[in-house]
């Protein structure tokens, strides 16, 4: 206890981030990394998971977990490729890897590891792996009920049914660093695709009920806000490019993670006959790198005749919408 009090108190005198750290280790019963989604074929194609498994070795993890999905397809050679590359990693640590599913517990921290989404509650923090969805989507992924938490893909994302991407899909990768303490587990949600990685969203915390996502307000487009409607050519066809910016929390109630876009008739703007649901530009990465405006492409000859009114609708990851905005042909 002493410790802790000196400690605290040279953090305050110093500001010190290595003595912040000491404080922060001190309390700490585990850390894991936990992935999933490594689908390990031959070693030429296991950077990625060398990198990620590096980068959670640099952050002194205590043990890694596989949430599902560790070898492309179950081989007996592509488990021995994992198992070079990860002894590769660790070769000066014996740190535990995870890839059974069931209940497990480490420092005396018990979690228990589904491959798929256990719907049903769960009496302990529980990581799965099933989804290839982005760690930013908190409707599918948020435990708000049943403590069960999406591990991240390190093989790509897959998009929901439904939405549209208008950019070019990067090799998404991604996965957790959870920190473990007496009284709460904290979980970061990290991005791996750069150079270093990034949070992409607040953390989640266990219990459930110290973050109420259902509560948060819908993205509303900040007042001075347009769309713009440009017309012109791409090659023979005539087109018209709506534009708008895109609706971040620094200048919302909340981040937006896709948009709907509708066409309607002037006099009866109620009854669209062109509906569009549009991922943001960087809806599976941090808000930081979600800064680019939306650009959607609409063939003239696809329009019908007469005064047209066209909007746009933020929507958040939990479903709630925001305020549109509009304009006018």
């Amino acid at each position: 206890m002493k410790n802790i009090i000196f400690l605290t108190f040279l953090a305050l005198l110093t500001g010190c981030e290595s003595v912040k750290n000491a404080i922060d280790d001190h309390r700490r019963v585990a850390k894991l990394g936990v992935i999933a989604s490594s689908e390990i074929t031959w070693i030429t194609e296991a950077k990625t998971f060398e990198r990620v498994m590096s980068y959670y070795r640099d952050q002194n993890v205590d043990a890694v977990v596989i949430a599902g999905g560790a070898t492309k397809n179950g081989y007996k050679n592509q488990y021995e490729v994992l198992n070079k590359v990860y002894t590769k990693v660790f070769a000066t640590k014996k740190t535990p890897l995870i890839i059974t599913e069931g209940e497990h517990e480490v420092n005396g921290f018990k979690f228990r590891v589904s491959f798929t989404h256990p719907y049903e509650n769960q009496s302990i923090p529980t990581f799965f792996g099933e989804g290839k969805t982005p760690l930013t989507d908190e409707s599918t992924v948020y435990p708000i009920e049943n403590n069960a938490f999406y591990a991240g893909s390190l093989s790509g994302l897959k998009l929901a049914s439904g939405y549209e991407y208008l950019g070019k899909l990067p090799n998404v990768v991604q996965g957790l660093l959870v920190s473990a303490y007496e009284d709460e587990t904290i979980i970061r949600r990290l991005d791996f695709s750069g150079k270093t990685p990034v949070d992409v969203a607040k953390p989640w915390r266990y219990p459930a009920d110290k973050l109420d996502l259902k509560n948060l307000p819908a993205p509303d487009f900040p007042e001075d806000s347009y769309l713009q409607v440009i017309p012109g050519y791409i090659g023979a066809d005539s087109v018209y490019t709506l534009r708008f910016a895109s609706v971040r929390s620094a200048f919302a109630a909340s981040r937006a993670y896709s948009y709907e876009m509708t066409a309607a008739f002037a006099d009866n703007p109620k009854a669209p006959f062109l509906r569009r649901t549009l991922l943001s530009s960087g809806f599976y990465t941090s808000e930081a790198n979600d800064t680019l405006p939306l650009s959607v492409i609409i063939k003239k000859d696809d329009l019908p005749e007469g005064k047209l009114i066209f909007s746009v609708t933020p929507i958040s990851s939990m479903g709630k919408r925001g305020r549109s905005i509009s304009a006018q042909l």
